[in-house]
């Protein structure tokens, strides 16, 4: 019965297609940034988004380190906590094909604030000479809302990795709604701090 009932989940709901990920991440890596000054060695940007008060946020820096190595760092669930502080766990609810999954996350609020859980499409793949890590939510059958946590909207996030003589320039960039009751300027506050954990993933790699 259970596999009846995914089946015409996934009749209903078409997935976002590779293609289809890889171009909206791209423009949305590529459109409409704001520089927002240097932090840790991060570039960071900010994009007003159309429709809302809320922000997205975008940050780049070198990793001396090619782009196989990060590629495994960001894979690397079990040790994500040592340079993703805000990372409380995950797992995949349904692989999709060989560089495609649907996968949970829990992350930490900080503060009063109640922990805020995703159901997202992830996708791990080369295309055009970089290597992406893509994430947007989308609903699935088997990640239904859970008590004591808040459904965070992941409009489009993710990394991006660019070989750079021996290491790799490494961006990451993200659009979301946190959900909840969280004022839009409060959320752009937390928001601004993201594209610094492309300087933590440098720092847990190199050492500096």
């Amino acid at each position: 019965r259970r596999l009846v009932g995914l089946l015409l989940f996934a009749h209903k709901m078409a997935f976002p297609t590779t293609e289809q990920l890889v171009v909206e991440f791209e423009r949305f890596l590529q459109e409409g940034w704001a520089e927002a000054g240097v932090e840790d060695g991060v570039q960071r940007f900010t994009k007003d988004l159309a429709g809302s008060s809320l922000k997205a946020f975008k940050g780049s820096c070198l990793i001396e380190k090619p782009v196989a190595e990060v590629l495994a760092a960001l894979k690397d669930w079990e040790h994500r906590p040592a340079w993703d502080e805000s990372f409380l766990g995950g797992r995949v609810i349904q692989p999709i094909d060989a560089t495609t999954d649907i996968i949970y996350q829990v992350k930490l609020a900080g503060g009063p604030a109640s922990n805020r859980d995703m159901c997202m499409i992830r996708l791990n793949r080369e295309f055009d000479g970089k290597v992406y890590v893509i994430t947007k939510s989308v609903p699935h059958p088997d990640c239904p809302p859970v008590d004591k946590l808040v459904r965070a909207e992941v409009t489009i996030a993710g990394f991006s990795l660019v070989p750079e003589g021996a290491g790799c320039r490494v961006a990451y960039a993200a659009a979301m709604n946190p959900g909840g009751w969280v004022p839009g300027f409060l959320a752009n506050r937390v928001g601004q701090k993201q594209p610094l954990i492309v300087a933590a993933l440098r720092k847990h790699l190199t050492g500096h």
